[in-house]
């Protein structure tokens, strides 16, 4: 009895650290996401961006959890977290080979992009 409480000890403790690395790792990725939105987005259309990510991310995070759950119910929890990790790594890998110019990502110097305030940016000509 006493190593099955030990084993408990010690996979609870990794879990406890896996859940705040994971925890870390998605403040980082909410962070980038934020920055690179910001970035990107002409000022008049940021209320509109960051109102629509926002709604977006607090809806996928309830159907997730809803599929997740009623995939558990018929093919058990191992199984249905196993098919929504490869649905997310097919997902990922879709998106690297459909957008291969996302995975580098740069941004001009201040002042040039479409974020940057009118008076800053460069004229553009219009044919």
């Amino acid at each position: 009895m006493r190593e099955l409480a030990w084993a408990g000890a010690i996979l609870g403790s990794l879990a406890l650290a896996f859940l705040a690395l994971s925890g870390v790792a998605d403040m980082a990725f909410g962070t980038a996401k934020q920055t690179v939105m910001q970035m990107l987005t002409e000022h008049r259309f940021l209320g509109r961006v960051m109102g629509l990510n926002s709604i977006s991310q607090r809806g996928i995070g309830q159907a997730s959890g809803f599929q997740a759950g009623t995939l558990a119910t018929f093919i058990g929890v191992q199984r249905a977290t196993a098919l929504g990790a490869g649905i997310c790594l097919a997902t990922l890998l879709g998106a690297r080979l459909l957008f291969p110019q996302a995975w580098r990502f740069s941004y001009p110097p201040a002042g040039e992009g479409p974020g940057a305030p009118a008076q800053a940016r460069a004229p553009v000509l219009h044919r």
